[in-house]
């Protein structure tokens, strides 16, 4: 059922990129006003770039304490958890063989010296997922949150009925030509991680070294994650990052390790795209010019973190949002 109420599309500058709004509510302007405000709030809190910011005043007393606002603190401990959970392919002090971030557990958190904190791998999907959050409670019915095109939160279906479709484009070919599009749920968040991101972003935390080139293991990673997993945006950037540089060993070896995993991903190769199961099963298919499409090991899955339609692969990207 299509979506009742207004629609407004709107962008602009914010989180060091561009910000893509396009809600439908009885009263779109309140929401557009809502969001942008949790936006510009989180930033402060949350950039390397802000002197005053939460992480700023953690680099600046390496080895001490500093206590925290609960944002911050749900970043902090998400990317600790991601550390752990991706085996050190995602790491926000890269910190080269250990997370270099703890906490005391009262709000307090201290970066260790010698190291860095840097949230820009991760926050992105966190306010993306609470802009969402003030969209809805603000009104909304529908919504797409796009930060950069790479990290995507969306709400209810799109303007006009049937799922928001995300559109996935590999580094180096053209950005009006997708090789597939996801369909995503209700409440669904979405992150793109290549080889096009600006130069430093991609750190391999194991070497230091930057993944770019004929080094790298894949071009582009896209990870989904529903709406029922905890800290999805969250989860869906610290995956994506993993998987660039962890390559097609990681996506299969990490993916069955977790069965049941929190996410589901399409990693572009140099002539291939690996998607997991539950993508594939109806979600993801014809693949086209150079790739061929090759599916990881199937597992018994339950997890829903994709619309129950098909995956539309157009001849021209026709999709709300391109990514990548």
């Amino acid at each position: 059922m299509a979506p009742d109420g207004q629609v407004a599309r709107v962008t602009f500058p914010a989180v060091g990129t561009e910000v893509l709004l396009e809600v439908v509510a009885p009263d779109p302007k309140r929401v557009v006003a809502a969001c942008r405000d949790v936006i510009l709030h989180l930033e402060a809190r949350l950039s390397r770039f802000r002197l005053d910011s939460d992480v700023s005043r953690l680099n600046r007393v390496l080895g001490e304490w500093v206590e925290v606002g609960p944002h911050t603190a749900a970043v902090l401990e998400a990317a600790a958890s991601a550390w752990a959970a991706t085996g050190g392919l995602f790491d926000a002090t890269a910190g080269g063989g250990f997370c270099g971030l703890t906490t005391d557990g009262t709000g307090r958190w201290r970066v260790r010296t010698g190291f860095a904190v840097d949230l820009g791998g991760i926050a992105k999907g966190y306010i993306a997922d609470k802009v969402r959050d003030v969209a809805r409670a603000a009104g909304a019915t529908s919504a797409l949150v796009s930060l950069g095109s790479s990290s995507v939160a969306v709400l209810g279906e799109r303007p006009g009925g049937g799922p928001w479709r995300v559109g996935l484009r590999a580094p180096g070919h053209d950005r009006e030509a997708a090789y597939g599009v996801v369909e995503l749920a209700p409440g669904a968040s979405l992150s793109t991680s290549g080889l096009d991101e600006a130069p430093g972003h991609l750190v391999d935390p194991r070497t230091g070294l930057e993944v770019r080139g004929e080094g790298a293991q894949a071009l582009a990673v896209t990870v989904v994650v529903g709406p029922d997993v905890p800290g999805a945006g969250m989860v869906a950037e610290a995956w994506s990052t993993a998987l660039m540089i962890g390559g097609p060993e990681a996506l299969t070896r990490h993916y069955a390790r977790q069965a049941p995993a929190p996410w589901e991903a399409v990693m572009v190769t140099g002539a291939a795209v690996m998607v997991t199961p539950l993508l594939a099963k109806g979600h993801f298919s014809g693949t086209k010019g150079q790739f061929r499409q090759l599916v990881i090991p199937a597992l018994s899955r339950s997890l829903s973190v994709c619309a129950g339609q098909r995956l539309e692969i157009p001849g021209q990207a026709r999709d709300d949002q391109k990514v990548g």
